[in-house]
């Protein structure tokens, strides 16, 4: 584990680099949803907002956070040099993760091949 002296760490500080993100493939309208269940596009917009959302079909919350993480990781080493052994800390908020243990947070980890030392954890994060 590297360990810095305490005047690089408050210079230092924690940061974020760099972001990614991943979306399922397939799209949901409020036009789609009115074609199964007593709604309108209309009402759903009026109470909520949303127009549409996008629907999991092959995708699991872990290979979106994998497609994500590899997104920022590849910005990160542009933007910054960084390499995965200077990465401190893998968080994943998430209120549907496939297992209790491991965190989807330790799959991403592992796939993008982050060392094993590195802190993973998941936070719950919850939508309306």
């Amino acid at each position: 584990m590297r360990r810095f002296p305490q005047s690089e760490v408050n210079m230092q500080g924690i940061h974020i680099v760099a972001t990614g993100r991943a979306l399922p493939k397939k799209v949901v309208t409020n036009h789609d949803l009115s074609k199964i269940m007593d709604t309108s596009h209309e009402w759903i917009v009026e109470r909520t907002g949303i127009s549409q959302r996008y629907f999991c079909q092959d995708e699991t919350c872990a290979t979106l956070a994998i497609e994500a993480a590899e997104i920022a990781v590849k910005e990160a080493v542009k933007k910054e040099n960084l390499q995965l052994e200077d990465i401190g800390v893998v968080i994943v908020a998430t209120s549907s993760g496939e297992y209790v243990l491991p965190s989807t947070a330790c799959l991403v980890q592992k796939a993008l091949g982050i060392p094993a030392q590195t802190i993973a954890f998941d936070i719950g994060a919850a939508c309306s």
